[in-house]
């Protein structure tokens, strides 16, 4: 438990210095492999799709008062 709290404390930090595309670029890979296994023949397209998708719901969460 105590390894899941520090981890998630610094990818928090993580985040907050880098913004989401940090975020972005280091967990995303990392669920496409974990859906398609280890063959990066399928892990690439996956992780840019997962990414593409990820990012845009970024946007509108990081400034919901542009949708109105």
């Amino acid at each position: 438990m105590v390894t899941f709290v520090v981890s998630a404390l610094i990818t928090e930090i993580m985040v907050a210095f880098s913004g989401t595309i940090g975020f972005v670029g280091r967990t995303i890979p990392h669920i496409a492999r974990i859906l398609v296994g280890g063959d990066y023949r399928s892990v690439l397209p996956l992780s840019a799709l997962i990414a593409r998708i990820s990012s845009s719901w970024d946007v509108p969460a990081a400034s919901p008062s542009r949708l109105g």
